[in-house]
């Protein structure tokens, strides 16, 4: 499951709100979960359709690709960790997002975890 964040209802002003939702994408689990290969870090550019980790469940490995082209701003899994349904495995900043940006909309995405 992805969908753009909302910084609304966590306080952060005005003047940065429409930046950050239009810059940021939350990658989570849309099932219950093994990480078995995480295929990208934080600081790696990726394409749209590009596979960013490999989850296992039920003896099934799952794909879960990129959306959208931009660069990965946050990734709080590692291999072999257990992952429920909606639980953030990457954050993708857009293209175009400075350096400042990136940093603002991660600080936004942690404190929504």
């Amino acid at each position: 499951m992805r969908r753009r964040t909302s910084v609304a209802e966590r306080g952060v002003t005005d003047a940065t709100r429409t930046m950050t939702e239009a810059a940021v994408e939350e990658v989570r689990a849309e099932i219950v979960a093994v990480v078995s290969q995480v295929l990208t870090a934080a600081g790696d550019d990726v394409v749209e359709g590009e596979s960013l980790f490999i989850l296992e469940s039920m003896k099934m490995e799952i794909p879960v690709l990129a959306e959208h082209q931009g660069r990965i701003l946050r990734v709080p899994v590692a291999p072999g960790d257990t992952v429920q349904e909606g639980d953030l495995l990457a954050v993708i900043g857009f293209d175009g997002l400075s350096a400042d940006e990136g940093q603002l909309a991660t600080a936004v995405s942690k404190r929504r975890c």
